[in-house]
């Protein structure tokens, strides 16, 4: 099945719905290069972050869903409420 990964851009990508998420990251960094680790990336659906060892089918990505790719805030010991 087709979903599809909003990023920079909107990239479509091939899966299969018992794929887990590290086969979706696997399958995106073949495709664009852009490795979701090493740039502190984290897929998002339906408001929830995806988990690398849970299957697709388990956030209920279906066929031509679409997941946000952003970027993991870092935090900061200066950030007010930080201690």
């Amino acid at each position: 099945m087709q979903i599809f990964i909003y990023a920079d851009r909107t990239y479509t990508i091939e899966v299969e719905y018992h794929d887990t998420v590290a086969i979706l990251k696997e399958k995106f960094y073949k495709k664009t290069g852009i490795n979701c680790e090493r740039q502190r990336l984290r897929l998002i659906h339906r408001c929830k972050q995806l988990e690398d060892t849970r299957s697709l089918s388990e956030y209920n990505i279906n066929k031509e869903s679409t997941v946000y790719l952003v970027h993991t805030l870092l935090s900061c010991k200066k950030c007010p409420g930080q201690k």
